[in-house]
């Protein structure tokens, strides 16, 4: 007989729990219909579409960076709206883009963080995807020096 380590089993029972609920997990919405894969994903990708969660800062060059937004519920959002916030002591507080897709799929979109004096932008982030009539997701990262 193979064991099941406790806490395996208590990881895969709260995953089935938020499923049953069409909860979040790891900011993701987690759908009934989904096996095991979120409804809403979001992350950051670098200039080589891996995901990432330190940014760079730009100065003096470009640090190319992408939103990117999967949809796998098969349903259209009415408008899709990329929110990213800064730590509280930023000058930069909001970036918001919005979209209104074509199709189901996902959106990607260019993204960068500005340098600004005394490294204010740095620090925590989020980025929070808004899919109107279907939910949300968010992705948490970090802005570092250039």
């Amino acid at each position: 007989m193979t064991k099941i380590p406790s806490w395996l089993a208590f990881a895969g029972l709260f995953i089935a729990a938020a499923q049953a609920r069409g909860e979040t997990l790891n900011g993701n919405v987690v759908s009934p219909r989904a096996a095991g894969s979120p409804a809403l994903e979001c992350r950051i990708l670098d200039s080589q579409r891996h995901v990432v969660t330190e940014v760079k800062e730009s100065f003096n060059s470009i640090n190319a960076y992408w939103l990117s937004f999967r949809n796998n519920t098969s349903q259209t959002p009415d408008q899709v709206t990329f929110q990213v916030t800064f730590n509280p002591d930023s000058p930069l507080i909001l970036q918001s883009q919005a979209f209104i897709p074509g199709d189901d799929t996902g959106i990607d979109t260019p993204f960068g963080v500005p340098f600004w004096a005394m490294g204010r932008t740095r620090g925590p982030a989020t980025l929070t995807v808004i899919a109107e009539g279907l939910g949300e997701c968010s992705f948490d990262f970090q802005v570092v020096e250039h």
